[in-house]
């Protein structure tokens, strides 16, 4: 909808606040405010008395997503009608361990077996495996979290029955072998999730 066209080239303050009541039916907030700024930014190119009396319109928060437990229940229920059995419990035991350790999905997809102490139910996570990422230093000082017997489980399953069959990666969770799960799955959630999940 241009402005120009819908004034018929000729506007007061009221004219201009009616154009951006109908943008704000048919727009985002964040385009509608783009196009404040740039009307603002025209009528003082052609020195309008009002132009500073357009105020840009406030976008709201984007309300901070909740994960609960009842949602990472669902997802393994999905995880669980994959039907190639690797991947499945691959990713289950994935997605639990995430979720119950707080890893980030960058440290799971780097995790060998000599990572994990399944007695005590811990987890190493090592700074020279996630160094080549974008983070800061801070965050890869060598560091351990704990993980559920649930989460233990579903690791021993999968490697009892998955692991021997796929010796050409030492690493337990493959990246490129997590992603094509989630995407035969009907779902928005992804492993780094999980984190959150953890968090909240």
């Amino acid at each position: 909808m241009n402005f120009a066209e819908w004034c018929s080239y000729s506007c007061d303050l009221n004219d201009i606040n009616i154009y951006i009541n109908e943008c704000r039916k048919l727009y985002s907030h964040e385009y509608v405010r783009k196009i404040v700024i740039d009307i603002r930014r025209l009528m003082k190119a052609i020195n309008a008395p009002f132009a500073d009396k357009l105020r840009l319109p406030r976008v709201p928060k984007r309300r901070k997503r909740v994960f609960k437990k009842a949602h990472i229940q669902q997802l393994i229920k999905q995880i669980e009608q994959l039907k190639c059995k690797s991947l499945r419990l691959r990713t289950k035991a994935a997605v639990l361990l995430a979720a119950t350790s707080g890893l980030r999905s960058s440290e799971i997809y780097q995790l060998t077996l000599s990572d994990i102490d399944f007695e005590n139910r811990i987890v190493l996570v090592n700074f020279g495996k996630t160094a080549g990422t974008s983070r800061t230093i801070k965050d890869f000082e060598e560091r351990f979290s704990f993980f559920s017997i649930e989460a233990r489980t579903a690791i021993e399953e999968y490697i009892d029955n998955c692991k021997s069959s796929t010796p050409s990666t030492p690493r337990l969770f493959p990246e490129s072998s997590i992603r094509r799960a989630f995407k035969q799955l009907n779902t928005d959630l992804r492993l780094k999730h999980m984190r959150k999940f953890f968090s909240q």
